[in-house]
């Protein structure tokens, strides 16, 4: 029995996520959204021009402020940029022949295909029930199983009576 769908104003929650709804997007003006675009722009302006001046410092090993010897010594210099950039390049070495190992190994195989169907006899097999019980289980819209600590099933009953709602708990469920 599947539950019902919802709405997004019953619980503000989208009923299929896709682009449009992972972003929440608010009415604003003209002005505001130009304003915020501006903002932004200087922003990464900013971050870039620092950004340069940094790498710019570091490789001339230049260091501009107050002198403070424990400083140079834990400013990187060239040679370890040069590390870094080297590591850098062979991990994407690496990542890149692996993407290109898994595409020659994988190319045209559909690796997630669908499970086979699963026929009566398995089915029944599986569970521990007969044909009858599997063929009950399928005509009654609702039916009560009962497990034995194993997780066998022990008995089926079938409910004749409408099934109750799903905000009623079952304490307060009348018979």
């Amino acid at each position: 029995m599947m539950a019902p769908t919802t709405t997004p104003a019953a619980n503000h929650l989208p009923l299929e996520i896709d682009a449009s709804t992972m972003v929440i997007r608010s009415q604003r003006s003209a002005f505001r959204h130009a304003v915020d675009w501006i903002v932004t722009l200087l922003a990464w302006c900013a971050f870039l021009y620092l950004l340069v001046r940094g790498i710019m410092a570091v490789g001339s090993n230049q260091v501009q402020g107050v002198d403070m010897p424990f400083f140079s010594r834990v400013m990187p210099s060239v040679d370890t940029l040069i590390i870094y950039a080297l590591a850098m390049v062979l991990q994407g070495l690496f990542l890149l022949v692996w993407a290109l190992y898994n595409w020659s190994r994988f190319h045209g195989k559909s690796r997630r295909s669908s499970a086979s169907a699963l026929d009566d006899a398995r089915l029944t097999r599986s569970y521990g029930i007969d044909q009858a019980a599997l063929d009950s289980l399928r005509s009654q819209p609702v039916s009560v199983i009962h497990h034995a600590p194993d997780g066998s099933i022990t008995a089926i009953a079938q409910e004749r009576a409408a099934p109750r709602s799903r905000t009623e708990p079952p304490s307060l469920r009348q018979a």
